[in-house]
């Protein structure tokens, strides 16, 4: 999650100086370098690649046998709701500036590690 945050930083980067979304009326003459995205999609691919693997394998680690695969489904079933979480984010594009809308993003991410971090001993103890 942290590694996901940075990618959201990139953005945060990339954008800043710029007008918000709501204050562009039509087209924007203000043109920003692709190399922004295409950093910020490697970064939260690198985070995806970290988390995803480990989620679905502690999943399958401690889920008892005759429930496993239920238990995976739901791990992929939470990933598709934090996916919608990120489209309900997307309302907020025009609301915000844009170092907000990012920010928004960031601290999300970092919470969500910080939790993580919280109760990686009682993970742990999980998989003993």
């Amino acid at each position: 999650m942290l590694i996901a945050a940075v990618g959201f930083v990139v953005l945060l980067i990339g954008s800043l100086g710029l007008p918000a979304p709501s204050g562009i009326d039509g087209i924007s003459n203000v043109l920003v370098s692709p190399n922004w995205l295409i950093g910020t999609y490697l970064v939260l691919t690198l985070a995806e690649l970290f988390l995803s693997p480990m989620g679905l394998s502690f999943v399958a680690k401690v889920a008892p046998p005759q429930y496993k695969g239920m238990m995976q489904g739901g791990w992929l079933a939470a990933t598709a709701i934090g996916n919608l979480l990120v489209g309900v984010m997307g309302s907020f594009w025009e609301k915000l500036p844009l170092y907000a809308f990012w920010g928004v993003l960031i601290i999300c991410c970092v919470l969500s590690a910080l939790f993580i971090f919280s109760i990686i001993k009682r993970l742990e103890k999980a998989t003993e």
